[in-house]
């Protein structure tokens, strides 16, 4: 119950205008986490969705999404696991779905926090880092009742957008997919 008032809370105060008469629709699921990172294939793994979303209007809502997620498939030399977690705030457009199906499109920023674990290796020690990402998605809402229904979602989170801008020479472009299904509840 604390988690739900802290993240109405939040909700009422990023998002001017909204009020007790907003309606919340919260979200959750499992996904796939995909990090195309690595010149050596890509590496996936497991994740937890986490959502919440504040309608503006008919057509435009505001977004907070949480994801945690681990590669644990690796394809990079060293076989570590890599732990992930991002936070996002976006703006989402949607269809009017009006009790059927609807279709959104999502556009935000964040951060995406990562570290290097290895079971392995009890002397290994990571350096966890962060970076600011840019998110680009679809989402996609079935009803089923009144109050819920199930979403499917694919967002790309990318690092690297910022030094692009900055100084082109300092990296590049990496991309953090998310794809997944859950429930959204009101």
């Amino acid at each position: 119950m604390k988690m739900t008032m802290a993240w109405a809370v939040v909700l009422a105060l990023a998002v001017p205008g909204t009020g007790a008469a907003q309606s919340v629709v919260w979200s959750a699921g499992p996904g796939l986490f995909v990090d195309v990172e690595f010149s050596g294939g890509n590496e996936f793994g497991p994740a937890i969705v986490l959502g919440a979303v504040v309608r503006a209007d008919r057509r435009l809502a505001f977004a907070l999404d949480v994801t945690l997620a681990r590669t644990d498939f690796g394809v990079a030399e060293d076989a570590l696991h890599r732990n992930f977690a991002s936070a996002t705030a976006a703006l989402r457009l949607m269809t009017d779905g009006a009790g059927a199906a609807a279709f959104g499109v999502t556009l935000g920023a964040g951060v995406l926090a990562w570290d290097d674990v290895s079971e392995t290796d009890l002397a290994f020690r990571s350096s966890a880092d962060a970076e600011q990402v840019f998110v680009g998605g679809v989402v996609t809402r079935f009803p089923v009742g009144e109050s819920w229904g199930v979403s499917a979602f694919a967002r790309d989170q990318v690092t690297g957008v910022m030094n692009q801008i900055l100084d082109p020479k300092e990296g590049d472009l990496a991309h953090h997919w998310v794809i997944g299904m859950g429930v959204y509840f009101r």
